[in-house]
């Protein structure tokens, strides 16, 4: 997580009004932009989970607009790849839905790459059902990733109650399906039904309203502090009653809260877990200082892994 010289990341700013996006994306992303004094990584791609066409494409050009260099990778695990081995300079990658909850391989690799988290944007998601032939009729299977399938269970029951559903890696996946089937439907975004030429047969689908997938933007550089910032550490745990009580403890003596705890299993032990722990204060923060230091006497490990701005609609905090 050291920091490179030569390539800062300037200020976090609200998303330019000509990006073309929902209102409420609008509000709820904000743009990076990387400072002209990059160098030669100013000139890098931004990777991002694709292929053309995802939500997470989406998330990307909220954040760094339409004009810079888009790499799309198949996996979460090459988003990474590319960032850590320097064919990009930052990624985009989905690490909860507020419908579906977390990433579990978005954490995992978080660990493992020991890269930074350096931004995060909050997406309204909107699924579109869209056809080759821009209508219902004749459909034979439903097509999406598994996430988006499980956001709109309701409406695909109650007007496609028989017909198959399939997974596939991505909703752009399904839709490049969709486009060379007639009988096939797909579930996506309007960035997807444009890319793939199909016709959106109904929209809003999903079963809640406020349906959202949080991204985080990875890099090798952590921003300065704004104000407003997260932080997201991950500690493991003695084997011992107590030893979560006690690590958490400091938060509590220093009036700072857990916006988010979420656990994953060690695969060296078995029934053993770590915790990623995310909080609302840079990691400079005076308080955040004490309260880390004391959680480090009570944790196996302690590893941080970013203090970034908060996107607005991140989550309320008390």
């Amino acid at each position: 997580m050291m920091a490179t010289p030569n390539a800062p990341i300037a200020a976090i700013v609200p998303i330019a009004p000509n990006v073309a996006a929902p209102q409420a994306a609008q509000r709820a992303a904000r743009r990076l932009e990387l400072a002209p004094s990059c160098g030669e990584i100013e000139r890098n791609a931004i990777a991002f989970l694709g292929p053309c066409g995802t939500y997470t494409e989406d998330a990307m050009r909220l954040c760094f607009g339409e004009t810079h260099d888009a790499m799309s990778c198949t996996n979460v695990d090459a988003v990474f790849d590319a960032v850590a081995h320097g064919g990009a300079s930052h990624g985009v990658v989905p690490v909860e839905n507020s419908t579906e909850g977390i990433v579990a391989r978005t954490l995992d690799l978080l660990l493992k790459n020991r890269l930074t988290v350096s931004g995060e944007v909050v997406l309204p998601v909107r699924h579109m059902l869209m056809t080759a032939h821009g209508t219902l009729d004749g459909i034979i299977c439903v097509t999406a990733h598994e996430q988006a399938l499980a956001q709109c269970r309701r409406w695909l029951d109650a007007h496609l109650p028989d017909v198959p559903r399939q997974a596939v890696a991505s909703n752009a996946q399904a839709a490049q399906l969709a486009a060379r089937s007639a009988g096939h439907a797909a579930i996506g975004s309007q960035r997807a039904a444009h890319h793939y030429g199909l016709r959106i047969v109904a929209s809003a689908i999903q079963d809640e309203h406020f349906n959202s997938t949080r991204f985080y933007v990875i890099g090798r550089d952590e921003p300065p502090p704004t104000g407003d910032d997260r932080t997201l550490l991950c500690v493991e745990l003695e084997n011992s009653s107590g030893a979560l009580q006690r690590v958490l403890a400091p938060l509590a003596e220093h009036r700072i809260p857990v916006t988010r705890l979420d656990a994953r299993p060690l695969r060296n032990e078995l029934w053993a877990y770590r915790f990623f722990v995310e909080l609302p204060r840079h990691r400079h923060d005076v308080q955040m200082a004490h309260a880390l230091a004391q959680m480090k006497r009570h944790a196996r490990a302690l590893v941080l892994l970013g203090s970034f701005p908060a996107a607005p609609g991140g989550g309320a905090v008390s």
